[in-house]
């Protein structure tokens, strides 16, 4: 993918072949793709994306500079956030 790049439409196209591989093994297996994934529940919380709060979750949208995610999650942890999502962007790993 380098010479495409690790965004715009070449990430978009991989998403979408990886989704389907992963529904073709659990058909395959015949169960349901969030068992095949190891999930036992069949409801799970929810959340909001693109910045906004909703029971103890956080998504920063790639926002903040290593430092400050780390802070940031110290942080949220005595505050019970249950999920923080892309703190970091994505080649910033």
């Amino acid at each position: 993918m380098n010479f495409l790049g690790h965004a715009g439409a070449s990430m978009i196209a991989l998403a979408g072949l990886d989704t389907a591989c992963w529904h073709l093994a659990a058909r395959a297996a015949r169960v349901p793709l969030h068992r095949y994934l190891g999930g036992a529940a069949t409801r799970v919380e929810t959340y909001a994306s693109s910045g906004l709060w909703l029971d103890r979750t956080v998504d920063a949208d790639q926002a903040w500079p290593e430092s400050f995610a780390i802070r940031a999650g110290r942080e949220f942890e005595v505050l019970d956030i249950f999920w923080l999502e892309e703190p970091v962007f994505c080649t910033d790993l």
